[in-house]
């Protein structure tokens, strides 16, 4: 009979009882040597550092500027690399607090930058939808949340990286020139 791995097999229990996973598929993330993290709700307060390490987590590997979020209202997913290709290359991080729809004074180019599928235009309400809300030493600001996140995030062992915040203009740094809703 194989040797059992003891310290795989408590993971997994904590797993399973802690996140509700089933007891095979937090084997499988043990296994791994990953973790399973439950992401904040909509409207969530986060502290800039989570908010980085989440952006890390879903994303690795790329520049804050690769990373994705979703539009509360219309369902657009972009990123400050879309909104610098839609002509907002002054202010691409502007795609973390608005919709490129609202934001971009072309609706006929922005509709052909984005697929058939998200030309749409964002409704101009007040309300953005779901967010989060980020705090930095700065101030606050309201965050469009991350594209395919679903509840939980599987993330690999903490790293000293993951404590840094990233400097992202009006949402973690914010300048005199931004809004803190």
């Amino acid at each position: 009979m194989p040797q059992r791995n003891r310290k795989v097999q408590r993971a997994a229990r904590q797993l399973d009882d802690l996140q509700g996973l089933s007891y095979t598929d937090a084997r499988g993330v043990a296994r791994r040597g990953n973790r399973i993290t439950r992401l904040a709700p909509a409207r969530a307060m986060l502290d800039a550092g989570t908010w980085s390490r989440y952006g890390r987590w879903l994303h690795p590997g790329a520049d804050w500027d690769q990373w994705r979020v979703r539009c509360g209202s219309c369902g657009r997913v972009q990123g400050p690399d879309l909104a610098r290709e839609a002509g907002l290359a002054l202010a691409p991080e502007l795609a973390f607090t608005e919709c490129l729809s609202r934001l971009h004074p072309d609706a006929e180019y922005l509709s052909r930058l984005l697929t058939v599928s998200e030309t749409r235009v964002c409704p101009a309400a007040v309300d953005i939808g779901d967010y989060y809300r980020v705090f930095s030493r700065t101030g606050c600001s309201r965050v469009l949340m991350f594209a395919g996140a679903g509840d939980f995030l599987e993330y690999p062992a903490p790293t000293a990286a993951d404590d840094e915040v990233e400097l992202v203009p009006g949402v973690t740094l914010l300048s005199t020139a931004s809004s803190s809703r």
